[in-house]
């Protein structure tokens, strides 16, 4: 049975979706990050959520942010892989396109580059950040590689899954938010 307090909220945001329809070329479709390193790493953040300057705060701090319904890259070095999360912060003076998800980012992918080919590392799962959009926030993603036997036995067809330790009885109902990003990657087991 899951549990928030047990199991995170952050360290379970994984979902796969299936479609009737193809919604994506194979060829977009990105494999798992499976390697342990991605401390330090340089990891790309997508999605259309929330966007503001955080050198340009309003005058109590808070986050004044525009949302204006457009895709968006940011980047940010991973500094943390522990109990199933990534996490990164972000830095003032950081990298060129650094950048922190914000609201309406959720469910988007995080990815790191390795040896030229790009990889699915992390889910946006939120932040415990009071005002996440300031310097020195915070950022949270489930890691990807600690799910990958869940997504294979999805991806099986598995109608058995056993996500938290208690039998579910049924196929899960998966969220739409990284769906497409997990249809059809490519595992390495």
């Amino acid at each position: 049975m899951f549990s928030c307090e047990d199991d995170g909220p952050n360290s379970c945001d994984v979902a796969v979706i299936e479609y009737d329809t193809s919604i994506a070329d194979a060829a977009w479709a990105l494999p798992i990050y499976t390697w342990d390193d991605e401390l330090t790493r340089t990891a790309d953040i997508f999605g259309f959520g929330l966007t503001g300057d955080a050198n340009n705060l309003d005058d109590d701090d808070s986050c004044s942010a525009t949302d204006d319904q457009k895709f968006r890259r940011a980047q940010n070095m991973v500094t943390g892989n522990a109990d199933g999360v990534l996490t990164y912060t972000m830095d003032n003076n950081g990298l060129a396109l650094e950048g922190i998800a914000q609201d309406g980012d959720s469910g988007g992918p995080l990815t790191i580059e390795r040896d030229g080919k790009r990889y699915l590392a992390g889910a946006n799962s939120g932040t415990s950040e009071s005002n996440p959009c300031d310097f020195g926030s915070v950022d949270q993603f489930a890691r990807v590689y600690n799910h990958r036997h869940f997504i294979a036995r999805v991806l099986r067809g598995d109608t058995e899954l056993d996500a938290w330790g208690g039998a579910s009885g049924g196929s899960l109902s998966l969220s739409a938010a990284a769906g497409a990003i997990f249809v059809g990657a490519v595992l390495l087991l």
